[in-house]
């Protein structure tokens, strides 16, 4: 497997832009691909966009139907971006497309982003191997996100919106939420997870502007813990779901603005295939549970302050003492606002810089940024934070970025 396209050679993933025009120059060329793509499902949001994605996926595929997947970043390859019918797509594949798109940039002098040239070679593909539903998740933001360009996907789907790419997306949770609602089509069902009041009222406003009918987590359905895992309940569902496979109530959370979607999309759902669909979902990374010697790691992509929010709730209801963390994270992260939520939840935090990318802290400028109560302590690699950590307990989370996850996962594989 290729970790990265061989082309192009710089990466500059999210430029600042003001329009998509440069990503529809680059798609007319290559003869508009993705008009030729059936069934999308667009999905957009700050945290669950992948794990919904991968619920969808789930759903769809248990009830006999194929599916095209685009999700980023990867974690060990590039081509788990690109899923076609539900298997990576191939290097050769990947390679003839890329070339395919690189000839035809050159040739007309375009000069395009990594993130919009990847995105024109999912598209490529999925226009010539069509599945029955294809999933699209934004790369960042909406309104000027490469994904942006379908006019008529068949239904929008909208995860809890926090603060994450200010320096992209703005400095507000508001103008952050408008840039994220862009996505929502003329007259196309908008499935909307968990949000803040003001969150959903501009939600709200852009699916009025749009005649977008909005089926709201909250107002339009619901779920509460059970025994078991959770009762749905919505105006099409009410029943009672078993755990889903991904750890932790806010997969729940992503489950059910899943199923949500799922039921305003297919006819034919069956409660039964639903509930097996979110048993098998895998999703890696996020608290992923792997075995490793005498310790159980769990491996979180957890990155900004919801994503912690959330870790640490899942720590308090499954642990009665403190759990060692390993920490990497990107240079432009709050460290404090994120390791405030893991007072009293962990004893020690092994600052480790995160070698799949290159804006990383450094493991000492980390550790200078986490509160001394939270016991930082300066670990140059992973392997030397694994065996700190082992030798105070048989658990540990490593987290604070997906990068730092893909670091882990290819040290153990």
């Amino acid at each position: 497997m290729v970790f990265m396209p061989h082309w192009p050679i710089k990466w500059n993933r999210f430029p600042k832009r003001v329009d998509l025009a440069p990503m529809l120059t680059l798609l007319k060329h290559l003869g508009n691909p993705h008009k030729n793509i059936q069934n999308i499902i667009h999905v957009a949001g700050t945290n669950g966009k992948g794990s919904s994605c991968a619920f969808l996926e789930s759903i769809i595929k248990e009830h006999g139907y194929s599916t095209n997947k685009y999700t980023s970043p990867h974690l060990l390859e590039f081509n788990e971006r690109i899923k076609i019918n539900n298997a990576e797509i191939s290097d050769e594949y990947l390679f003839e497309i890329i070339e395919k798109i690189r000839l035809i940039s050159e040739s007309k002098g375009l000069d395009n982003s990594f993130f919009e040239i990847t995105s024109a070679a999912c598209f490529i593909a999925f226009a010539e191997n069509n599945a029955d539903f294809t999933i699209i998740e934004t790369g960042m933001g909406g309104r000027l996100d490469a994904t942006n360009i379908f006019q008529h996907p068949i239904a929008t789907l909208i995860t809890p919106i926090s603060y994450d790419h200010q320096e992209y997306l703005g400095p507000t949770l508001p103008i952050i939420a408008n840039e994220k609602a862009a996505i929502i089509k003329h007259k196309t069902p908008c499935i909307i997870g968990p949000q803040n009041e003001d969150i959903f009222e501009i939600l709200f406003a852009k699916c009025e502007k749009e005649k977008a009918p909005a089926i709201a987590y909250s107002y339009d359905y619901t779920i509460s813990k059970t025994d078991k895992g959770f009762l749905y309940e919505g105006h099409k569902l009410t029943h009672d779901f078993s755990k889903p496979s991904l750890l932790g109530d806010h997969q729940m959370l992503n489950a059910t603005t899943s199923i949500t979607a799922i039921l305003e999309i297919l006819e034919d759902t069956l409660p039964q295939k639903i509930d097996h669909a979110l048993q098998k979902t895998f999703w890696p990374a996020r608290l992923q549970k792997i075995k490793y010697k005498d310790m159980n790691i769990y491996i979180e992509g957890a990155h900004n302050e919801a994503g912690a929010k959330a870790l640490s709730i899942w720590i308090k209801e499954n642990f009665d003492h403190p759990v060692p963390l390993i920490l990497g994270m990107t240079d432009n992260r709050d460290v404090a606002q994120f390791t405030k939520y893991f007072e009293n939840l962990t004893n020690v935090i092994y600052c480790v810089q995160v070698n799949s990318e290159a804006c990383s802290f450094t493991s000492e400028k980390l550790a200078s940024l986490v509160p001394q109560k939270l016991n930082p302590i300066e670990a140059c690699h992973i392997e030397e934070a694994l065996q700190g950590a082992r030798g105070l307990s048989s658990d540990v989370i490593v987290t604070g970025s997906l990068f730092l996850a893909s670091d882990m996962l290819k040290m153990l594989r």
